[in-house]
């Protein structure tokens, strides 16, 4: 597909901002062959719902973070043909399949989105509380989630790795090993 950029000129003072805004914008402005803008990254009025948007069961036992940015392509009638998804493959592999089930829009027919989506773990709140999922803007999800509680144990107690700790240790094995009657 080939790509022409509409150019405004404007007979006012060269040096006007007027004349910068508007050049500028229409440089920015894609059109297609016919003289008509091409479908680049739609506007604020093409929402697509995403509601069965969670946290990948293995990226969060896995404790993996970070943002997937995703390219999604809709058809004419609103459904999407096509996702781009880049980030982690845990975490794009559910943002692709929350996408998938997407509820399709009349208003996004023919147009392309950028979403992005932020997958946190929070160690700060209550690892019983719910994965959390936040709308920043129509196009920015936040996923939060609480950090799993791991417990440790020690198996050595601290006192065996003094020396004199080593030698009661090798005493008490010594008299494990002996056997009244």
């Amino acid at each position: 597909m080939q790509r022409c950029y509409a150019r405004i000129e404007v007979p006012i003072d060269s040096h006007s901002p007027l004349v910068v805004v508007l050049s500028a914008t229409a440089a920015l402005m894609p059109l297609n062959a016919a003289g008509q803008l091409s479908p680049e990254v739609s506007s604020a009025r093409c929402t697509p719902a995403v509601n069965e948007l969670h946290y990948p069961a293995a990226a969060l036992s896995a404790r993996i973070i970070g943002v997937v940015s995703a390219t999604v392509d809709f058809d004419n009638r609103g459904a999407i043909a096509s996702i781009q998804a880049k980030g982690h493959p845990l975490l794009a592999s559910g943002v692709v399949t929350a996408l998938r089930s997407a509820v399709p829009t009349s208003t996004c027919s023919g147009q392309k989105a950028a979403m992005q989506f932020s997958f946190v773990i929070d160690d700060g709140i209550d690892p019983k509380t719910p994965i959390s999922v936040t709308s920043v803007s129509a196009f920015d999800y936040r996923i939060v989630a609480p950090a799993e509680v791991i417990e440790m144990s020690i198996s050595d107690p601290a006192w065996i790795f003094s020396r004199k700790g080593r030698f009661f240790h090798h005493v008490k094995i010594a008299l494990s090993k002996l056997k009244f009657w």
